[in-house]
């Protein structure tokens, strides 16, 4: 599991208020009803359903240099500790609790070499960037019609976070443009038949800084803490998920980013490029600082910039 040390926020010299920190396990306590009958149990990875993400602005034709707007959006399958799954009951069936992601990002395209395409962080400075939410959730978000995996539908936040713009952020996709195109939905009935989709494989990794965190479903997860958002594929054309109409923008936000509508013909090859995608996000926990240490952080800080101020007047 990788460890994130510091993070540097945008502006000049605004550092986070963590001291180096003593790291812990891998596992954090995850309770899936909020303090109700069912107990917390230590997990250390949540994994998810195959899910949706739209890169806008970008297609398999773009250039190095070329930035774009990743949104993803899936329903969390189960919990799980060392691969095994760590609660008895799949998410959102029968009446169990259900829970949703959504995400926001910058991304910018590294490379474009002989249809495989690697990704990167807009910029590589360990600034924070997008938003990243975990919803409980009343019912599962539906992906063919994108809505219900925020809080248009009772959706209640129980951890935001953001992107770290560090080494770790990064993905890549391929294809072969002289491959014959497809349909884009495969999974079931075909809900869109005037939209076919170049076909191709990828993924990615993005560490995430906790901002926010209801410890009644995360008794132990603090503000601070990074995530590992990764995923193990981001496949066209989808058959496993059905494609969805429409994203979320911010998060927050319902179904206000046009999805299948906004990449023409073909998917791929169209203004926005959309994605069947099945991730997970693992837990990297530590022990914050004590007072003192953070006081002292503070101390450093803000004599660094009094000297770099002398040194420019």
């Amino acid at each position: 599991m990788r460890k994130s040390d510091f993070v540097l926020f945008a502006g000049t010299v605004l550092a986070v208020a963590f001291a180096t920190p003593a790291w812990a396990s891998d596992t954090v306590l995850f309770d899936p009803d909020g303090g109700g009958p069912i107990a917390a149990q230590n997990i250390d990875v949540l994994d998810l359903a195959p899910g949706n993400s739209l890169s806008i602005g970008l297609n398999g034709n773009s250039v190095a240099g070329s930035i774009g707007t990743l949104l993803f959006q899936a329903n969390l399958a189960n919990a799980t500790l060392g691969g095994n799954p760590a609660f008895g009951f799949t998410f959102g069936a029968l009446g169990n609790p259900a829970f949703t992601i959504a995400g926001e990002f910058q991304e910018k395209v590294l490379a474009n070499i002989a249809g495989t395409q690697t990704f990167g962080p807009p910029v590589l400075n360990g600034s924070l960037q997008g938003i990243f939410s975990i919803y409980a959730q009343p019912t599962n978000g539906s992906n063919l019609a994108g809505v219900c995996f925020v809080q248009s539908c009772g959706g209640v936040p129980i951890l935001t976070g953001q992107a770290i713009n560090n080494s770790d952020f990064g993905g890549t996709f391929t294809f072969n443009p002289n491959a014959p195109t497809q349909a884009l939905d495969q999974s079931g009935p075909n809900n869109y038949p005037g939209v076919n989709t170049i076909v191709g494989n990828g993924g990615f990794t993005v560490d995430l800084l906790v901002t926010g965190v209801n410890g009644a479903y995360f008794p132990n997860v603090v503000v601070g803490q990074t995530l590992v958002f990764g995923s193990s594929e981001q496949i066209l054309p989808f058959k496993q998920a059905d494609p969805s109409a429409c994203f979320s923008s911010n998060a927050v936000t319902s179904c206000n980013q046009a999805g299948v509508a906004s990449v023409g013909a073909i998917d791929g090859l169209g203004p926005n490029t959309m994605l069947q995608s099945d991730a997970s996000l693992s837990f990297s926990r530590f022990d914050a600082p004590e007072p003192a240490s953070l006081t002292l952080l503070g101390l450093g800080l803000l004599g660094a910039i009094a000297a770099r101020r002398r040194e420019n007047d």
